[in-house]
């Protein structure tokens, strides 16, 4: 788990760029993994920053193995901070990361959830959270169940599976 006063980045990985580089999760379960902060927490499981590949999955997975599995992850803040974000209950991406999720992976009762006191806390993603310059690809039969983001108090709470801030997704038969 990753907590923090300030900002908590990434429960389990984090990858806070400086170099090229290529990740890969392969059959792998991430569960109960958190990042948690009183003003911003990104990437429950994982955070990647510039410039990497992440891929999670095997690309020759089938329904009963090669899958990777993300249960009961999150990113959340608790403050008294007007401004409190949190984002990517799973995976949070920044700008010049490549994301792969590949088939068969399953996201289930994730969530990104910010409490703050003033109008601008927010949260968004309850899976995935993808920010502007970042390149995504869903393969088939991925599973969204449970996930979802809340904010107590004023302010947006958007993407209870995926957020998306400004770029193209390419998504190949997923439940919602």
């Amino acid at each position: 788990p990753s907590t923090a006063t300030s900002s908590a980045l990434g429960g389990a990985f984090a990858h806070l760029g400086g170099s090229n580089g290529d990740t890969s999760f392969t059959i792998v379960a991430f569960t109960g993994n958190y990042a948690y902060s009183d003003a911003a927490a990104s990437g429950g499981a994982i955070y990647a920053d510039q410039p990497v590949r992440i891929t999670l999955g095997d690309a020759a997975a089938t329904a009963t193995a090669g899958f990777t599995a993300f249960s009961g992850n999150y990113a959340t803040t608790d403050s008294n901070v007007a401004t409190a974000v949190a984002q990517g209950g799973v995976v949070y991406v920044g700008a010049g990361t490549d994301l792969t999720v590949n088939k068969y992976s399953s996201f289930s009762n994730n969530y990104a959830e910010a409490s703050a006191s003033g109008t601008l806390a927010s949260a968004r993603g309850g899976a995935l959270y993808l920010t502007d310059g970042t390149k995504a690809a869903l393969g088939q039969d991925i599973s969204f169940t449970g996930n979802y983001t809340s904010v107590n108090g004023n302010g947006p709470s958007q993407g209870g599976a995926i957020y998306v801030a400004a770029n193209a997704l390419a998504i190949d038969t997923a439940t919602f």
